[in-house]
């Protein structure tokens, strides 16, 4: 093997454990099967399995913040459905 492929195959094994500036990591176990189907959807949409789990945190963030809010109403609209409605009760 050359000096540069060892460097190369080096490089791609580190990585996934390299935290870029501006990021935090954190350690996520989730079941296999779960994990199973993010890889699925994940690559339906072409996009990574990471990418499409900080999506429901994001809207979680957003969600723990509605909670403080009195009266606050989250309102999912899909189309041929009709509206539900996500109360908060503080």
């Amino acid at each position: 093997m050359a000096m540069s492929d060892a460097v190369q195959e080096v490089g791609q094994k580190l990585e996934g454990h390299v935290v870029k500036d501006g990021m935090q990591q954190y350690k996520l176990v989730i079941p296999k099967p779960l994990y199973a189907e993010i890889q699925r959807i994940a690559a339906r949409e072409h996009t990574s399995a990471s990418d499409l789990i900080r999506r429901p945190i994001k809207l979680g963030v957003i969600v723990a913040e509605l909670e403080l809010e009195p009266g606050a109403e989250l309102i999912i609209r899909r189309p041929g459905h009709p509206d539900e409605r996500v109360l908060f009760l503080t």
